[in-house]
């Protein structure tokens, strides 16, 4: 029953491993290792439309797109070898962008373009969760913003 509902909700690896726990409990019902292969075969597919919505969108120029749907991929599965090596194959391409971006949202930040430098260092993280500057200059640039809101309100009363 949770086999065939995980399957139902497109939890494909949560179904095979249900599929399997059955089948050894019952080694001898076909149906079980049937279920078991189908639901692993499903789950193939489904990380694959992933990869390739991926592979599309950066060959489409989309870089940050790319990322989230491998990111998408890897979650589903994160121990899967091809979701592994397609994002690892990728890795120049998002250090590059990473370090444009960032470059991009310093200056932003050093002419006070806070909204700007927000942004860009949001897509810095988008990219790289662990760049802990870009963490660090978008909550300056967070707190730049709000200081100028709060004088700009001052000035109003």
């Amino acid at each position: 029953r949770s086999g065939v509902e995980a399957f139902m909700d497109l939890r494909f690896k949560e179904a095979a491993g249900f599929f399997n726990q059955a089948k050894a409990k019952r080694p001898t019902h076909a149906l079980l290792s049937q279920a078991a292969d189908l639901a692993k075969q499903r789950q193939r597919e489904y990380l694959d439309s992933y990869l390739a919505k991926g592979k599309l969108a950066q060959g489409a120029g989309n870089l940050a797109e790319a990322v989230t749907q491998w990111k998408l991929a890897l979650k589903s599965a994160p121990d899967d070898a091809v979701c592994r090596q397609t994002l690892a194959d990728a890795k120049p391409a998002i250090q590059a962008e990473v370090e444009s971006l960032y470059a991009q949202g310093s200056e932003a930040f050093n002419q006070n373009l806070n909204k700007e430098a927000i942004q860009l260092f949001d897509k810095v993280i988008h990219f790289d969760p662990s760049h802990e500057n870009a963490f660090k200059k978008r909550e300056e640039a967070k707190d730049k913003l709000e200081k100028l809101k709060g004088i700009l309100n001052q000035m109003k009363n």
